[in-house]
């Protein structure tokens, strides 16, 4: 985690503080898999900052969704919570559907009323996925 933040942070010769997103590397994704369900506890714990940092908890979803299965449910459901960052929302919305469209049916109805354009236009992708529903 740290590895992949660092990257996104510079200092430019004016002094200037500067923040980039910088994608994960296939090596970094290759080690966060490896951990497994093991990964999963550190990683929510960036979910649960105070002070949210949009990078942060989005590459804390990202890997949990590179980790996959049911152990990242209910962080990936705290993700989605308000108070994050849309982008970071959107991601896991994502991710809660790849573990299992069922569970995540009730955030993606929820989804299709946020405020978020970002995070309504994931949804209304979704929930193309349940047949027979309509919003």
């Amino acid at each position: 985690m740290a590895t992949a933040l660092v990257r996104c942070y510079s200092v430019m010769p004016d002094g200037t503080k500067a923040i980039t997103f910088v994608p994960v590397t296939n090596d970094e994704v290759r080690e966060v898999k490896a951990l497994g369900p093991k990964g999963v506890a550190p990683l929510a714990r960036y979910l649960d900052l105070k002070q949210k940092n949009g990078f942060t908890q989005l590459f804390a979803v990202r890997f949990l969704m590179d980790i996959g299965g049911t152990t990242t449910l209910g962080p990936l459901k705290r993700a989605f919570a308000q108070d994050q960052w849309e982008v970071v929302r959107a991601a896991a919305l994502d991710g809660i559907f790849q573990v299992s469209p069922t569970e995540a049916k009730p955030y993606v109805e929820a989804a299709l009323g946020d405020r978020s354009e970002l995070v309504l236009q994931y949804a209304q992708h979704l929930w193309t996925f349940y047949p027979g529903e309509i919003k």
